[in-house]
């Protein structure tokens, strides 16, 4: 590989690669039945054309070579020579089904997964991505939200001010619960384990 694809990831690239890690990561794929099914063909390859339909890639960048570029700087997919299909690396199995979890492997997950609650209702996921970046990596952040009919009668999804934090690591989660008291925006949160 040349110097170029080993450059520090720019903030843009940096979001790109986070979330297209996401979309490819066990957690995902688990639940994730149409991109699951795109990995099990053409040797795990995935069109950038398939995933340049997704829309939180797409509000990132509608670019698929912006898209490719930054890819190539990911330490766990791989981008094609010609620069048109991604991959997860074959050594890496895929997962199983969430029905198909074992105790075990679902008593893990609970055991890296915080709830906390206290953040305003206009936070965004980039904003909590950014907040939760210093406790350490995570998996997934998953924002509690709720449906609200407004006087005529159109029905909007409001985000209720918590969310279900799952971390990689068992001892991130700890950190985060047992902080004496963490703050955001200057409002306390309240944490727990899931």
């Amino acid at each position: 590989m040349s110097a170029e694809t080993k450059a520090e990831p720019d903030a843009l690239e940096t979001k790109i690669i986070r979330q297209v890690e996401f979309y490819f990561g066990d957690r995902n794929l688990r639940r994730d039945k149409f991109l699951l099914e795109q990995v099990k063909k053409d040797d795990g390859w995935v069109p950038f054309t398939i995933l340049m339909t997704f829309n939180r890639l797409k509000q990132l960048s509608a670019d698929q070579d912006v898209v490719a570029s930054a890819l190539r700087k990911s330490t766990i997919l791989e981008v094609s020579e010609d620069g048109s299909k991604l991959r997860r690396p074959l050594s890496s199995s895929l997962p199983d089904p969430l029905h198909k979890r074992s105790a075990e492997q679902q008593l893990q997950e609970q055991q890296r997964t915080v709830y906390a609650k206290g953040f305003p209702p206009d936070t965004t996921l980039d904003q909590l991505e950014e907040y939760f970046d210093q406790f350490g990596q995570f998996d997934i952040i998953t924002m509690r939200r709720r449906k609200e009919a407004g006087a005529d009668g159109k029905v909007t999804i409001i985000f209720k001010g918590s969310v279900f934090v799952e971390f990689k690591r068992e001892s991130d989660a700890a950190k985060f619960v047992n902080e004496e008291e963490l703050k955001y925006k200057d409002v306390p949160l309240l944490r727990e384990h899931k």
